[in-house]
């Protein structure tokens, strides 16, 4: 995922989060002085900004335009590993990124 990308989804994921906050503060749920309050959000804000970045990048990575001849690039990654690994055994040669994806030992 892009830094561009990324931007955009941590501006979407902040401003609903900030407009949460306002929303709990002015409804007396929420005291920005209390620390446990504060705790407990952070909690909550944290996993709910995990999830959309998650989201956001599972959809990116089957975006179709992401994708070559409709392949996700999961699966281009692991069709170029086998097609290394076969060259490896064809021309007799260890390959350091198939040892480090665990493919030759």
């Amino acid at each position: 995922m892009n830094f561009i990308t990324f931007a955009r989804v941590g501006y979407k994921v902040n401003a609903v989060l900030h407009f949460i906050r306002r929303l709990m503060e002015e409804a007396g749920l929420l005291n920005y002085l209390d620390e446990t309050d504060l705790y407990c959000l952070h909690t909550v804000s944290f996993s709910l900004m995990e999830k959309s970045v998650a989201m956001h990048q599972e959809s990116w990575n089957l975006h179709k335009h992401r994708m070559l001849r409709y392949k996700s690039p999961n699966f281009v990654f692991n069709a170029a590993l086998g097609d290394l690994k076969a060259q490896s055994i064809r021309i007799k040669k260890k390959y350091t990124e198939l040892l480090q994806v665990g493919l030759i030992a």
